[in-house]
């Protein structure tokens, strides 16, 4: 039993993927999709991620109580790589009682110095804005797994860059504006069935994936409402009641009770505009996001 021992962003103990002969190619994927999350020596210190990784008749394995049903089957490298960094991320949780990973993209938008997140199911258009949003100048943070530390840096936390690589559901709309359209393209990178991979260059600026371990304060949260029937970009603000209601199904939060979850969600929405963007193309509404916070309706 080898395996794959990746740092800590707040140079805690390392975390550990137990991995078996024959998982290669999925270490190697997983090397690429977090490329940007540093290796760091294994040790009795490491942290065990409660995952094992291992190889079967034309598929890989992966077990983890961080899985919904403890084990989880693939047969494409690339996507066991993609859980594994899930379950990376959830050891990661397990160890520090502050931190929540909540299923959104983040950015720092252009010109700015904290940080927005973009909450949302399965589809809803989270990693597509947060790629319309880099090609706008925002930094990437996350377009799925969204690490926030509770513990300090106001009354929000700041959200931690972890260097994975965003990816897209293909395929792309067919009326991407040409510049959108050209900066997707020089920056595709492996495939996954339906998703696309890109590949960011780590940094602060526009285009870019912030480094692993960058923190940026949370300073808004946007939910995203896609509608097809939306004329143009229009901007709602939410009560605190409410927005908390519908962040606590977007957290994940292995060290809270559903108690300290909710708790989570209404310090989040009494601390910081929460507000919902509906449009109908992503590429008119993200200049909506300079747009100062509306009132509550």
């Amino acid at each position: 039993m080898t395996g794959l021992c990746l740092a800590a962003p707040d140079g805690g103990p390392p975390v550990l993927l137990q991995a078996a002969a024959g998982t290669g190619p999925v270490l190697a994927h997983l090397r690429m999709v977090a490329a940007g999350w540093p290796e760091a020596q294994a040790g009795p210190e490491a942290v065990a991620a409660g995952a094992i990784l291992s190889e079967g008749a034309g598929y890989w394995r992966l077990d983890s109580p961080a899985l919904e049903d403890g084990t989880a089957l693939f047969d494409n490298a690339l996507a066991a790589a993609n859980a594994a960094a899930g379950v990376m991320v959830s050891a990661l949780l397990q160890q520090r009682p502050d931190w929540l990973c909540l299923h959104a993209a983040a950015i720092r938008p252009a010109g700015g110095g904290e940080a927005w997140l973009f909450p949302g199911a399965h589809k809803a258009g989270k990693s597509l804005f947060a790629a319309v949003a880099a090609a706008g100048g925002a930094s990437l943070l996350s377009d799925d797994r969204a690490v926030l530390d509770l513990s300090g840096a106001g009354p929000a936390g700041a959200l931690i860059a972890l260097g994975i690589q965003p990816k897209l559901r293909l395929p792309l709309p067919a009326d991407l504006p040409a510049p959108l359209a050209a900066f997707i393209a020089g920056r595709l990178g492996p495939q996954e069935g339906e998703m696309h991979f890109l590949a960011l260059p780590a940094g602060t600026g526009g285009g870019m994936l912030m480094p692993f371990g960058a923190r940026a304060r949370l300073a808004r949260i946007w939910f995203l409402n896609r509608d097809p029937d939306a004329a143009a970009p229009a901007i709602a603000g939410l009560r605190q009641a409410e927005a908390a209601a519908r962040l606590i199904p977007y957290i994940y939060a292995p060290g809270r009770d559903a108690a300290g979850r909710i708790a989570a969600a209404a310090r989040l929405a009494g601390a910081i505009p929460v507000q919902e963007l509906r449009y109908r193309d992503s590429w008119d509404a993200v200049a909506m996001l300079n747009a100062p916070p509306p009132g509550i309706v």
